[in-house]
């Protein structure tokens, strides 16, 4: 049974007990981390999979380095012509996600064009599998998995 739970149910929760407020002594590029605001009520939450226990004051960090300045900053570089990367917002221990839309068509069409100048350049540097990967360990009889990139190495 699916249930709908609004954000405006989660406005008084302070986030994790002992957090700091949203936005400090976190990583963030376009939307930081933090409890659910008033402006939040119009988005498209979805709970992240750690239900139902939450996660712990540790796990909070992939919340902060991981959704927000993780995507956000890889949203920004590449850049997504249509995103700008994930916004996180907690009740007590859960997490919730969202993504940040780039609303502007004026700012949609730069992104573009800069996506279609870097996407050959990050395709090519991405990591292949080395020669190496495939071949059975005769010490330890695991599969090396070793990735490599030929055109960093040929830089070193």
């Amino acid at each position: 049974m699916a249930a709908e739970v609004l954000p405006g149910d989660f406005l008084a929760d302070g986030g994790y007990p002992g957090s700091p407020p949203a936005g400090q002594g976190s990583p963030w590029l376009v939307d930081a981390a933090g409890p659910f605001r008033p402006q939040d009520a119009s988005r498209f939450w979805f709970l992240d999979f750690h239900w139902p226990r939450g996660l712990t004051p540790l796990g909070m960090l992939s919340n902060e380095d991981g959704y927000c300045w993780g995507t956000q900053s890889a949203a920004e570089a590449l850049p997504l012509p249509r995103g700008r990367g994930i916004a996180v917002r907690t009740a007590g221990t859960h997490t919730y996600a969202a993504e940040i839309l780039v609303t502007s068509k004026a700012e949609v069409a730069e992104r573009a064009s800069r996506v279609a100048r870097a996407l050959p350049r990050f395709l090519r540097d991405f990591p292949r599998p080395g020669p190496h990967a495939g071949r059975r360990s005769t010490t330890t009889g695991t599969t090396c998995v070793r990735w490599t990139c030929p055109a960093r190495l040929a830089k070193s």
